[in-house]
């Protein structure tokens, strides 16, 4: 292994005739030119050009693709190099340092160069493909506190604008458009199968005593108050609830009141909820 030393001394000039020193790499060396003045055009007036004017369509290899055979040569040569930055992690220090340079480069008007654009599908098959049997980073962990804060903060601002609530809404719209998402969000809601569904509930009529005296009358006889021992308490509309979900069946020992967020709760996992309000009402004994 070489020391820092014996590496400076074989840092040599670049060969393209600029004057600046090369660096030295493990793998391959002294190196002969400081990247991007090898050039084949002109080397030595390529890069005396600011970074500017031999960037975009005025760099020499603007447009031009590697061919098939060079990019398996490339492969092959970096096949078995490790990363030099694996199994490192950065100090507290680092950190700070890249949060505080990014800070100031997207303050100034720059912005991440993939806004805006989209992956092509070979692109996002390639991603998905690579992705594949990977174990996510954060398997087993959890976030702390702060993070999950500074994250509900971030959420809440991001779903709080117009531009955001009028993306999702035409996204809703989109999904519900389509007849089959619309029987799959049935049959959840009614906690069967795709082969037991038998129509959409929310269609079927009432009986014929449900009138707004009888509801009043539900809601009376349970103190106006939500019946659920759990209750967030976080409605204070409330509403009659079927327990067990036909609406044809009206009887008041079938009925219970529930606030608009325990009604909404009850639509799933309906067999447990059946049999949670039907014990609530023969405590009761309705």
């Amino acid at each position: 292994m070489l020391t820092k030393e014996e590496k400076k001394n074989l840092d040599g000039y670049c060969e393209c005739g600029c004057g600046k020193l090369t660096n030295f790499n493990k793998y391959y060396g002294p190196i002969k030119f400081i990247s991007g003045h090898n050039s084949r055009v002109s080397p030595m007036g390529f890069c005396l050009k600011t970074k500017e004017e031999r960037s975009g369509k005025n760099h020499p290899y603007y447009g031009k693709k590697f061919s098939e055979e060079h990019r398996r040569k490339l492969s092959e040569s970096h096949m078995g190099q490790v990363a030099w930055n694996k199994g490192k992690e950065l100090t507290e220090e680092q950190k700070i340092q890249i949060s505080n340079i990014l800070k100031e480069y997207y303050a100034n008007g720059n912005e991440p160069w993939m806004k805006g654009r989209k992956h092509s599908k070979k692109s996002r098959k390639k991603i998905s493909e690579a992705g594949k049997g990977r174990v996510s980073p954060m398997k087993g962990k959890e976030f702390g506190e702060v993070t999950k804060k500074n994250m509900s903060i971030v959420h809440l601002k991001r779903c709080s604008t117009k531009k955001y609530k009028k993306m999702f809404s035409k996204r809703i719209q989109n999904y519900y458009s389509n007849i089959e998402n619309r029987i799959k969000a049935s049959c959840i809601k009614q906690g069967i199968s795709r082969e037991d569904w038998k129509g959409f509930v929310s269609q079927e009529p009432y009986c014929q005593i449900w009138t707004k005296e009888y509801k009043e009358f539900i809601k009376e006889r349970d103190g106006y108050k939500c019946q659920n021992p759990d209750c967030w308490n976080t409605n204070n509309v409330f509403i009659p609830h079927h327990i067990d979900y036909n609406k044809k069946n009206c009887e008041p020992n079938n009925l219970i009141t529930l606030c608009n967020s325990c009604n909404s709760r009850a639509n799933g996992n309906r067999e447990y909820w059946k049999k949670f309000y039907k014990n609530i009402i023969l405590e009761k004994r309705i």
